[in-house]
Order: C-alpha cells, then structure tokens, then sequence
C-alpha cells in the first residue's frame, strides 16, 4: 500500500476544487492540433501555395506562443506578421483571380474581406489592454477558418488559373 500524502484539514476541499477547475478548462480547452501543410491542401498555383504554407507556419506560431504564455510583445510581433503576410496573400490571390477572369472573383473577395477584418479586429483587441491575451478559442477559429478556406474556396480557382497557364 502506497502511503497517502498529508493534506492539512481544509485544504482537501481548495485542492478538489482546483482539480476540478483545471479538469473543466481541460475539456472546454479548443483543439490544439496544428494545422500541417500538405500536398492535398494545394491550389496548383506554386507562388499561391507558397503563400498558404506561410499562414499556416505563422497561425501555428500565433497559437504555440499563446498557449505557452509567451510575452505579450512576443505574441504582439508573431500576430504582426501574421496580418501582413493575410493582407499581401490577400492582395496577390485577388489580383490573379482578377487578372484571369475568374468567375467567383467578386465572392471570393468578400470572403476575405470578412477575415480581414475578423483579424484586424483580434489584433487590435488585443493590443488594447483590455485584452491582456489572444484567446485560444479566437485562435482556433482563425486556423478552422483559413483550413476550411484554402480547401474550399482557394481550390475552387485553382483549375481557372491553371486553365490560363498559371501554375
């Protein structure tokens, strides 16, 4: 038989308490999987993938240095380059889309402008002191996002633009 530690009288019950919360924030915690690259999430326009790997590299950044606590002016940096990198992938694809007539250009566009402004407004949250940290959860959001964005809408293009002697 294993010995029992000794746990003053009243302290059982912070201590049950306190398991009980770190075990509530555990199941309520968002996924944490990174979001991996790979061949199936390409558009078949390698300036465009190359766009692509790089949020994805710079979003699991964004959730690696939140989830570890790191410092503020840290995170504040990753989250700057993040949005850069959004508004000139952004600026990129919308040009080709324009450039070669594709159909759903206007749609596509709108799309962005929506994430655009999601994430100009988490930046700005959280460079405001009223939000000491980026939330996991807005992070998730971001990452299910741009997954289900590039392996929609983005794959949608890709044949027009191949079509067009774009690869």
């Amino acid at each position: 038989m294993g010995m029992r530690p000794v746990v003053p009288h009243g302290s059982r019950r912070v201590l049950a308490r306190l398991i009980e919360r770190t075990n509530k924030s555990e199941r309520n915690r968002p996924d944490m999987t990174k979001m991996l690259w790979n061949q199936e999430m390409g558009v078949g326009v390698q300036e465009l993938d190359e766009d692509h790997k790089e949020l994805v590299t710079l979003l699991n950044e964004v959730e690696d240095a939140t989830a570890t606590g790191q410092r503020r002016d840290s995170i504040n940096e990753i989250v700057d380059r993040l949005m850069e990198s959004v508004k000139t992938h952004f600026a990129r694809e919308e040009a080709f889309l324009v450039e070669f007539g594709y159909p759903g250009a206007a749609a596509h566009q709108c799309e962005h402008d929506l994430m655009l402004r999601t994430g100009l407004e988490l930046q700005a949250r959280f460079r405001s002191d009223s939000s000491p940290m980026i939330s996991l959860e807005s992070v998730s959001s971001l990452r299910s996002w741009l997954d289900n964005h590039i392996q929609g809408a983005d794959r949608q293009y890709g044949p027009h633009l191949n079509t067009h002697g774009v690869y």
